[in-house]
């Protein structure tokens, strides 16, 4: 299956992850702090374990990124995955869009 990178562990990012793993592919889960995996998650009736949360970018290759961050935080994040010299087949940006403002 796929190497996929998923950069920030909220709701969106955890969710993202959890069905990424299960589905079979190598998920690697970005935030600003590490954090090992904790309670399972309980999704659409199965029983599943987010990956660990990494403290930085890993310098790798990946078939898929997905941005999970707010709109806020979103031109910060690229540049941190730009710097990290992550690469990446396809580039996906998920969020919620609550509170949205303009990035600048």
């Amino acid at each position: 299956m796929s190497s996929i990178l998923v950069v920030g562990p909220g709701a969106i990012g955890s969710y993202l992850a959890c069905l990424l793993q299960a589905a079979g592919h190598e998920v690697s889960l970005v935030g600003r702090r590490p954090e090992p995996p904790i309670h399972p998650y309980h999704i659409e009736d199965r029983e599943l374990t987010r990956p660990p949360i990494l403290p930085t970018m890993p310098s790798a290759s990946f078939e898929a990124l997905f941005l999970c961050v707010k709109l806020v935080d979103l031109g910060a994040t690229v540049q941190q995955v730009e710097q990290s010299g992550v690469q990446a087949r396809s580039i996906g940006i998920v969020h919620n869009g609550r509170h949205c403002h303009p990035v600048q």
